[in-house]
């Protein structure tokens, strides 16, 4: 008889619990993925994420590069464009830092002054840019995230995989072999394994297993507007502003431009309609080509993690279960769905 299944459950059903759910069906095992919303919902929602290899450290960027190398894998297999690059202009960054990182790393960059930022993204009012702080990442492009969700439930469709609409309310490690998550229905099911890649909710079932998560529940707003005239393809847009406040901008093309802006839900001020009217002010100023009478918005309660050391996240494992946690980390789905299969494995999640 042929070896029995290792049978996982994967708590969250978020582009990187997908990405884990479709590795560990590729690896043989039986996958149960647990979440009371759609598919792609929570932290994973929107149409369009951010892929960067620039970060402000070397071990950011070697994940990233790795990571985009899958990406490319991917929209082989699935015959279609994932990523649409068209590079990256980053403002209000410690340029010193992230170009360093990214010359250490070997990967390309260049240092825009005005008139070349206007060039590369025409979109944003360069007059209102500080050159000093700018940096272009050639090698970044926009995600398509409902391409992406899509993709991973027709890989996941293919392996001895099911999708539960129930939520998790605690995980238990049972012995060093095996895990429990009970469901709110109060039933408990267990498995040779868990991982646990809940976005807003990973916090919670971490303290149930003793483990703290220093996170900061946040509100991320997303404004979709028109361009007024029509415009070609430009490079997408980031500005890191105090406070982990950031916007950024992509044409798509449908001529959609998604901005993004995070505020933190512990501020009674900061609502979804402040938030909302927030980001169109930002577009207003930096982005006066767009039309502010057709936007639209959508939010979504997020709990990045700051995760000390350089690194963009964190691997923990207690007994047979596994957490991930981190922040903005759509853009290493492809190499997090293998790091994460490779711990519930035991073998090195890094290498």
């Amino acid at each position: 008889m042929g070896e029995a299944r290792r049978r996982v459950a994967v708590v969250g059903a978020g582009v990187i619990g997908l990405a884990v759910a479709a590795e560990l069906g590729r690896r043989g095992a039986t996958v149960t993925t647990f979440d009371p919303e759609p598919p792609g919902s929570g932290q994973s929602f929107g149409r369009v994420r951010a892929f960067r290899v620039a970060h402000p450290t070397v071990i950011g960027v070697d994940l990233a590069v790795r990571s985009l190398a899958l990406w490319r894998r991917w929209e082989e297999q699935w015959q279609q464009p994932l990523i649409r690059s068209h590079g990256l202009l980053l403002a209000d960054v410690e340029r010193h830092a992230w170009a360093q990182s990214m010359a250490r790393a070997g990967q390309p960059f260049t240092l825009p002054d005005r008139a070349a930022a206007a060039e590369l993204c025409p979109l944003v009012a360069a007059d209102r840019l500080d050159p000093a702080a700018l940096i272009f990442d050639p090698q970044a492009g926009a995600i398509d995230t409902r391409a992406t969700i899509e993709w991973l439930l027709a890989i996941s469709g293919d392996y001895d995989w099911r999708l539960v609409p129930d939520h998790v309310v605690r995980v238990r490690p049972q012995s060093a072999t095996g895990a429990s998550v009970l469901l709110a229905d109060g039933t408990e099911q267990a498995f040779d394994a868990v991982v646990v890649a809940a976005g807003a909710g990973t916090e919670a079932l971490a303290a149930g297993l003793g483990l703290h998560l220093d996170t900061l529940p946040q509100q991320r707003t997303w404004a979709a507007l028109r361009p007024r005239l029509p415009l070609a393809q430009t490079a997408m847009w980031m500005q890191m502003l105090p406070g982990h406040r950031y916007g950024w901008a992509q044409l798509g093309s449908d001529c959609l431009v998604a901005m993004s802006g995070d505020w933190s839900s512990n501020n009674p001020s900061d609502t979804s309609a402040g938030s909302f009217a927030a980001a169109l002010a930002y577009a207003a100023e930096l982005m006066p080509v767009l039309d502010p009478t057709t936007a639209r918005s959508q939010e979504a309660q997020v709990a990045p993690v700051d995760v000390p050391g350089g690194w963009p996240f964190a691997i923990s494992t207690t007994g047979a279960v596994t957490l991930i946690e981190g922040n903005q980390l759509f853009k290493f789905a492809p190499l997090l769905g293998r790091m994460l299969a490779a711990a519930v494995e035991g073998r090195d999640a890094v290498g």
